[in-house]
């Protein structure tokens, strides 16, 4: 929260979560059909759009902690000790599900929203399976594999750059 009480993460979230939401549901925007066109040839216009995005994701995020809006000091993806064979097993499976799915959670939900039934089915069994490995039955397993850490030079880009601000 800012000086005047307003939750500017949440706030902020919302709002772009409403224009990913339109944007991927006016243009199909989706990690897996952008690689799925890449990888068999056809057009990289959807893959170039995906790592637009994610590299405007990480300047926005760095603008962000520059100007003090947000502190990820405590998050766990800034850590200098990474767990790389949960990360490695977890995309295996996560990159498998979108497989299976026919489309990445997001594009799931935006089918979901549009009211396709099988895709509310996916979009709860996802749900589902992120809280039990949250907090629930497979949490343990997801515990013990998160324990083999593997050490790193840094845990941010800013500090394998040796102290840059952000």
């Amino acid at each position: 929260m800012n000086e005047s009480g307003v939750n500017v993460p949440v706030w902020g979230g919302l709002m772009i979560g409403v224009a990913l939401g339109v944007v991927a549901q006016r243009t199909g925007f989706c990690v897996r059909s952008a690689l799925v066109d890449a990888f068999e040839g056809e057009d990289r216009a959807k893959l170039r759009a995906y790592l637009l995005a994610v590299m405007v994701a990480l300047i926005g995020t760095q603008a962000l902690i520059g100007f003090g809006v947000v502190d990820l000091r405590a998050v766990v993806y800034t850590r200098s000790n990474a767990p790389l064979v949960g990360l490695v097993i977890g995309g295996l499976v996560f990159g498998a599900g979108m497989v299976w799915a026919g489309g990445c959670p997001n594009r799931i939900m935006v089918r979901a929203a549009e009211g396709q039934g099988g895709a509310l089915v996916t979009w709860l069994v996802f749900v589902l399976t992120v809280i039990a490995s949250a907090e629930g039955v497979l949490a343990p397993l997801r515990d013990a594999v998160a324990s083999r850490v593997t050490p790193l030079p840094a845990g941010t880009l800013p500090a394998l750059m040796g102290g840059l601000p952000p």
